[in-house]
């Protein structure tokens, strides 16, 4: 179901934080929404829309699949801009998706993509887009640019039109990865609470998780990761022995939790992932 969060109704605990798919981009069709004032951002994406301007990224209901897409339209002030960043565990060789054109017949958009490793650009794929062509749904795809076969964390950007109301839409993204790779395939149920945070964070597993090395990776919206740990199993139910009872309260089944501290660093919207074997999950949690 699609929804729209508003950040100052969030639970002191994330309840329904969606598992992403391994090289799968955030919110890749648009579904969740984040409003904070005059603003409204889909969520795990960057805009530039502000406070005091009318937004120029919004929710589009004419959508390819579902209820919504994201729309990029020009409202006079600011050329529109949206991105975001995650990682990813191998080189995909294309950006591809669902774009509705309505530009103008002299306007253009851009797509970009960039590829890094370890903080480095490695990779990346450019496509321009221009006015007056189908102004139905269309599949499109961004070839990636292949100098480099590594790539842990990539950038997605889109620029909008320059001319006032002239935009267009997209939906359903997603990565062209090459075949005969093994990805964890799988989605790991976890929670995790407080969130937002201002430190400590408590990770809970299923309780019929097998034994096994457990990372877990903090990113920025950009993509780069900025802490890494293995966690160590606990092997007692954790109801009852720490603070966060109320959680475990909510997820009675679990039985493994671990905790994680934030406190190095900077306020901001993170993703989590954790992973153990071939099953993968992350949630999108907010540093206050």
């Amino acid at each position: 179901m699609k929804k729209i969060v508003f950040i100052v109704f969030l639970f002191a605990f994330s309840k329904t934080g969606h598992a992403q798919a391994t090289d799968s981009i955030p919110n890749a069709g648009f579904e969740d929404w984040i409003a904070f004032g005059w603003v409204t951002n889909p969520m795990g994406w960057v805009t530039n829309n502000s406070q005091l301007l009318a937004n120029t990224v919004v929710m589009d209901t004419d959508s390819y699949s579902g209820t919504f897409a994201m729309e990029l339209v020009n409202q006079g002030s600011l050329i529109p801009l949206a991105w975001c960043g995650f990682p990813i565990l191998h080189h995909p060789q294309a950006l591809l998706g669902y774009l509705k054109n309505h530009l103008f017949n002299n306007d253009s958009a851009s797509i970009h993509i960039y590829l890094f490793h370890n903080n480095a650009l490695v990779d990346s794929g450019y496509q321009m887009v221009y006015g007056g062509f189908n102004p139905l749904y269309s599949s499109f795809s961004v070839p990636i640019s292949q100098g480099s076969v590594n790539a842990d964390s990539a950038v997605i950007r889109f620029d909008g039109a320059s001319q006032y109301q002239s935009s267009l839409s997209f939906d359903n993204l997603f990565l062209n990865s090459p075949t005969g790779i093994q990805e964890p395939d799988q989605s790991l149920p976890f929670r995790i609470g407080p969130n937002p945070t201002t430190d400590i964070v408590y990770i809970m597993l299923p309780g019929n998780l097998s034994s096994g090395d457990i990372k877990a990776s903090v990113f920025d919206l950009a993509g780069r990761k900025v802490w890494e740990e293995f966690l160590s199993p606990v092997p007692e139910a954790c109801c009852g022995c720490s603070p966060s009872d109320s959680l475990c309260e909510m997820f009675p089944q679990a039985s493994r939790e671990h905790t994680i501290s934030l406190s190095q660093l900077p306020q901001g919207i993170y993703l989590l992932t954790v992973q153990t074997g071939m099953l993968r999950g992350t949630h999108l949690i907010i540093k206050e």
